[in-house]
């Protein structure tokens, strides 16, 4: 026998009222760039949207910078980061370190995924 909750059907669709809704429509709300936004708001949105991975210790360890800038130089920074660990990762014995390794380089291809498809 299936427990049943009072009120609650899966077959009814609820809609949110304050849903931003469609074009065109009463109750649109359209999205929210970042320019329209003061400087609180945008120290909110930066910290919303990261672009950067940060170093791990692994890398400070080593001694990574990590320049930035543009999209560019962005990406190749990822890249020369995911070669370097790539390397250190078929060099290093322990696997504990290794597993640390391998989930900080996900991160890079994941964000030089992103970047990309940008």
């Amino acid at each position: 026998m299936a427990f049943k909750m009072k009120g609650f059907s899966p077959f009814t669709k609820r809609i949110d009222p304050d849903a931003p809704g469609t074009p065109g429509t009463p109750g649109y709300e359209p999205p929210v760039k970042r320019s329209d936004l003061d400087e609180k708001g945008k120290k909110i949105w930066d910290s919303k949207h990261k672009t950067k991975v940060p170093l791990s210790k692994h890398e400070k360890k080593k001694g990574t910078i990590v320049t930035g800038g543009n999209k560019s130089e962005e990406m190749n920074d990822l890249e020369d980061r995911i070669e370097f660990l790539n390397s250190d990762i078929s060099d290093e014995s322990s696997v504990m370190k290794k597993g640390k390794m391998v989930s900080q380089l996900n991160k890079l291809k994941a964000q030089l995924k992103k970047l990309r498809s940008n």
